[in-house]
C-alpha cells in the first residue's frame, strides 16, 4: 500500500478483475471543511452552536396525522379493494358479535355490553388508526383484567344488604350489574386517558425494545389464554377464573377435575366446528391460487350453529348453553363515575400497557405482511380514544383480538373500510337482529398457540421484556473486542484471527468493540485495550516515571561533552538501522518493530455517554504519555456530535478524528514520517552544536 491508493481484486467464478480506488485522505477535520454546506470553521474547535428552527404543524398536516381515514380514503381503490373489504368485513361482523358476548361473560357482565364494544371504540379506529387490518373491539385476556380489577374494588360490597335496603324493589344480582357496569366504564375511561398521555408523550418507541420474538410470544401467550377461557364452553362446564400468577394451571386443573360434569353436545359442537375450520383452511392453502377470494368459512360455521342450535333445539334437549337474551338498542352516553379512579389507576395502568403490547404486536406482525408501516404513537392515541369514546357508551375496556384481525387478514381486507362493514353488522344487530343470535351456542374457535402461559400475561410481558433488555445489558457489558489487520492492496480491514492474508501493519495497533461505549462497559473496554494490544500504558508510565526521576538525580554539569558526543554517536546509528529512537519498546510487541499508533475503531459505536467520552480522553492522554498516539476512526455524526458537546475537541485536536480506518492509517504513516524526519532534524542539530562546543573547549 503506498500513498493513497489501494487496489482491490474482484473474483467471481473464474473471472478475476481489478479495482483501482485512489482518493484525498481525510481526517474528520479536513472532509468537514471540504464536503459540509453548513460546516463553521473554528481554530478552537468549541462546540457549534445549532439553530434549529420549530415551525408549527399546520392545520392540514395536523388533520392529516390525527386521522389518517383523510389519507388512505380519498385513494380508495373501489374495483382492487371493495370486494375483500366487503366479505372481511361481513365475516367478522358476524364473528364479532358472538365472539363479543362471550368475551362480555369473561367480563362479568351481560352480552350485549360485548356488542357495544365491538361498535363505539371500533368506529373511533377507523378514524385514526393506522394499521389496515387491526380489530379492534372485545378480547377474552383484556376482558378477564378488567374484570379482575373490578372484582377487587367491590370485593367488600354487599349487594344482599343493598337489596334489602331498597325494599326489594332491585335484587341483589341487579345491583351487582349496575355497579359492576359503573366500575367498568370507568376502568375504560382511565385506560383510554393514560393511553392517549401516553402517546401524547410519544411513548410509542417502546416499540423498539419489543422485538419479533418476544411480540410472537407474546401474542401467542395471550391466544393461549384465550383457549383456556373457551375450553369451559368447549366442554359445557362452570369454571370461575383465578386471577393472579399460575390462574391458567388452576384453570386446567378444575376443567380436569370436573371433566365427568361435560356436556356431550358442547364438546360434539366444538369438535365439528374445530375440523370445519381447520380443514377449510387447508383447503384453501393447497388450491389458494383457484380461489379468486377466501372461503368465508367463519361465517359459514356461526351460521351453521345458529340455525342447528335453533330448529334443533338444543339448549332444551341438549342442555347446551347459549348466548340467551340480547336486546335491542343502543346506550345513550353517560359519564362513568370518577370516583373509582383512585383505586383503579393501577389495574388501569397495568391495562394500559398490556392492550397496547397486545394491539400493537398485531398490527406491527399483520403490517410486516403486507408491507406497509403503522405510527405507534399514533395507535397509542387511537386505542386511548376509542376506550374514551367507549366508556361513555355502557363500554368495558377494548382490545384487538387475535382471531379477527387474522380473520381481516386471511379473507382479503385491504382497509378499515372492512371494520366499517363489521360496525354496520353489529348496528344492525343491536336495532333489530339481536334476538336471532340468542340460540347461538357458546363457542369460540383456536387462534394461535401460546407462550406466556403460566404465569399470566401482564407479569408474562414484564418477564419477557426484562429478559430482552437482560440480555442486551449482558451483551453490551462484555461485547466482543478484536484486532484488526489490513489486507494487502486493498482498502479492507479485517479480523486477523479470521482472515489468513489479514495482516498487522508495522507500527500500528487496530483494535475494534463490537457495542457502543458507555458507562457500563468502559472498564472492559480499557482492559480489553489493553490486553489485545499487548500495550499497557499504565505500567509501562510508571516505569518511565520511576527513570526519570533517577535521571533527575544525575548532575548535567559532570557530563563531559565526550560523553554528548558519544551519546548522539549512538543515535545516529540507531536512525541508520531505521529504528525510531523516541518510541517505546513494548514489551509483548509485535515483531514490526514499536508501535507508534493505536487505531480505535469506532464503528461499532451508535452512542457516547459522558463515562464513554472520559474514557476515549483518559486513553489518549495515557497512551500519549508513552509515546502512542490514539486516533478514532469510522466515527459516526452521533459520536462526533456528543464529543463535541461534551468539550472533547477543547483538550483534543478533531484531526484525531477520521472518517474510515484507510485515512487513519494513510494520513497516521505520513505523519509519524515526518515527525521522524524531524526528530532526526533536531537531533543533527544538537550533534552539530555539541561537536562545534567540544572543538570550542578543546582549542580553549
Amino acid at each position: 500500500m503506498a500513498g493513497n491508493e489501494a487496489r482491490s481484486e474482484l473474483t467471481d467464478g473464474n473471472t478475476e478483475s481489478l479495482l483501482m480506488i485512489q482518493r484525498t485522505a481525510f481526517t474528520v477535520q479536513s472532509f468537514e471543511e471540504q464536503y459540509r454546506s453548513n460546516y463553521v470553521h473554528s481554530t478552537n474547535y468549541e462546540k457549534q452552536k445549532v439553530r434549529i428552527g420549530i415551525s408549527k404543524l399546520s392545520l392540514v398536516n395536523f388533520m392529516y396525522q390525527l386521522l389518517p381515514i383523510l389519507k388512505w380514503l380519498p385513494a380508495y381503490k373501489l374495483r382492487d379493494y371493495a370486494a375483500g373489504d366487503l366479505m372481511a368485513g361481513l365475516t367478522v361482523g358476524i364473528v364479532c358479535v358472538p365472539q363479543g358476548m362471550a368475551f362480555s361473560l369473561n367480563a362479568n357482565l351481560a352480552p350485549v355490553y360485548g356488542l357495544y364494544v365491538s361498535l363505539f371504540p371500533v368506529l373511533v379506529y377507523i378514524l385514526m388508526g393506522t394499521s389496515h387490518h387491526l380489530s379492534m373491539g372485545t378480547f377474552a385476556v383484556i376482558s378477564i383484567m378488567a374484570a379482575n380489577a373490578v372484582e377487587k374494588l367491590l370485593a367488600d360490597v354487599d349487594f344482599l344488604a343493598l337489596s334489602m335496603d331498597t325494599g326489594g324493589a332491585s335484587s341483589a344480582d341487579e345491583l351487582q350489574q349496575i355497579e359492576w357496569l359503573k366500575a367498568h366504564t370507568a376502568l375504560c375511561l382511565l385506560v383510554g386517558i393514560m393511553q392517549v398521555i401516553m402517546g401524547i408523550l410519544r411513548l410509542g418507541f417502546v416499540t423498539k425494545y419489543l422485538s419479533t420474538p418476544i411480540l410472537r410470544g407474546f401474542t401467542t401467550g395471550a391466544a393461549c389464554h384465550v383457549l383456556t377461557s373457551q375450553f369451559k364452553y368447549m366442554f359445557g362446564l362452570e369454571i370461575t377464573a383465578s386471577p393472579g400468577p399460575l390462574s391458567i394451571a388452576y384453570v386446567y386443573m378444575d376443567i380436569l377435575s370436573s371433566l365427568h360434569k361435560s356436556n356431550l353436545a358442547a364438546i360434539t359442537v366444538s369438535i365439528v366446528s374445530l375440523i370445519a375450520l381447520v380443514t377449510a383452511k387447508e383447503i384453501m392453502q393447497i388450491y389458494k391460487k383457484k380461489f379468486k377470494m377466501p372461503m368465508p368459512i367463519e361465517l359459514i360455521v356461526v351460521t351453521g350453529s345458529i340455525v342447528g342450535s335453533h330448529f334443533l333445539k338444543w339448549n332444551e334437549k341438549y342442555r347446551l348453553d347459549i348466548l340467551g337474551n340480547v336486546p335491542t338498542g343502543i346506550p345513550g352516553p353517560s359519564l362513568p363515575p370518577i370516583k373509582y379512579f383512585s383505586r383503579l389507576i393501577a389495574d388501569a395502568f397495568v391495562i394500559a400497557i398490556v392492550a397496547f403490547v397486545l394491539n400493537i404486536s398485531q398490527a406491527i406482525i399483520v403490517a410486516s405482511k403486507n408491507n406497509y408501516r403503522v405510527d405507534s404513537n399514533q395507535e397509542f392515541i387511537a386505542y386511548g380514544c376509542g376506550n374514551v369514546v367507549g366508556s361513555f357508551f355502557s363500554c368495558f375496556t377494548a382490545c384487538a383480538a387475535l382471531a379477527r384481525t387474522l380473520i381481516l387478514d386471511n379473507t382479503g381486507a385491504k382497509t378499515q373500510l372492512a371494520s366499517f362493514i363489521q360496525c354496520l353488522f353489529v348496528l344492525v344487530v343491536l336495532l333489530a337482529l339481536g334476538p336471532l343470535f340468542e340460540p347461538l351456542p357458546k363457542i369460540t374457535w383456536l387462534v394461535t398457540w401460546s407462550s406466556v402461559t403460566f404465569i399470566g400475561v401482564d407479569i408474562g410481558l414484564l418477564v419477557g421484556v426484562a429478559f430482552a433488555f437482560l440480555l442486551v445489558v449482558i451483551r453490551t457489558q462484555r461485547p466482543k473486542c478484536v484486532m484488526l489487520g489490513h489486507i494487502k492492496n486493498t482498502e479492507i480491514y479485517k479480523e486477523i484471527s479470521t482472515y489468513d492474508q489479514c495482516e498487522p501493519l508495522s507500527g500500528f495497533k487496530i483494535f475494534q468493540m463490537r457495542a457502543s461505549l458507555y458507562f457500563a462497559n468502559a472498564d472492559y473496554f480499557k482492559d480489553k485495550l489493553v490486553e489485545m494490544t499487548t500495550i499497557n500504558p499504565y505500567d509501562i508510565s510508571e516505569k518511565q516515571n520511576k527513570q526519570d526521576d533517577r535521571n533527575t538525580n544525575v548532575s548535567v554539569t559532570k557530563r563531559k561533552s565526550k560523553n554528548v558526543i558519544s551519546e548522539n554517536i549512538g543515535v545516529n546509528e540507531s536512525r541508520c538501522k531505521g529504528i525510531d529512537p523516541e518510541a517505546v519498546d513494548l514489551e509483548g510487541g509485535t515483531q514490526e518493530g514499536p508501535i507508534h499508533t493505536l487505531v480505535i475503531d469506532c464503528g461499532f459505536f451508535s452512542f457516547l455517554d459522558s463515562v464513554g467520552v472520559t474514557t476515549l480522553d483518559d486513553v489518549i492522554n495515557r497512551y500519549s504519555a508513552i509515546n502512542v498516539t490514539v486516533v478514532l476512526a469510522n466515527c459516526k455524526e452521533t459520536v462526533l456530535n456528543t464529543l463535541e458537546s461534551q468539550t472533547f475537541f477543547e483538550e483534543h485536536s478533531k484531526d484525531r478524528c477520521f472518517p474510515s480506518l484507510h485515512d487513519a492509517i494513510i494520513i497516521r504513516q505520513k505523519q509519524h514520517e515526518k515527525d521522524i524526519l524531524d526528530k532526526y532534524s533536531n537531533i543533527f542539530e544538537s550533534e552539530v552544536q555539541a561537536e562545534e562546543a567540544c572543538i570550542e573547549a578543546t582549542a580553549n
